[in-house]
């Protein structure tokens, strides 16, 4: 994922386990913070220096999900593991978020597997 244009908080990410009723969101905004939440409930908000920030910078986003534990990594660089039960499973998608100006992502290299 590279963010070409936004500030701050925006950016973009992945939405997984998405089944209509329920789904989860990682974001990675340009300042390096990050968030997982699931519907509207964060279930974390913090930064990682593993993020490389700032526009034109490349991250690439791993999540592994397996039974109700969910894995972050970041740049190869495992982040933390979230223990969540809203979805167990869905649809996987990406997405660009813009809450202060105008923001361009763009993602390639996408793979989905199947452990």
């Amino acid at each position: 994922m590279t963010i070409l244009t936004g500030a701050n908080q925006d950016g973009g990410g992945l939405i997984f386990r998405s089944n209509g009723n329920a789904f989860y969101r990682l974001r990675i905004g340009v300042n390096g913070n990050y968030d997982l939440v699931n519907q509207s409930n964060s279930l974390i908000t913090t930064s990682s220096p593993a993020i490389k920030t700032g526009l034109n910078q490349t991250n690439v986003l791993t999540v592994v999900t397996r039974n109700q534990q969910i894995y972050l990594y970041v740049n190869k660089i495992y982040m933390t593991t979230i223990t969540d039960s809203a979805s167990s499973s869905g649809q996987i998608g990406l997405f660009a978020v813009s809450w202060t100006t105008p923001t361009d992502v763009a993602f390639n290299n996408a793979e989905v597997w199947q452990l």
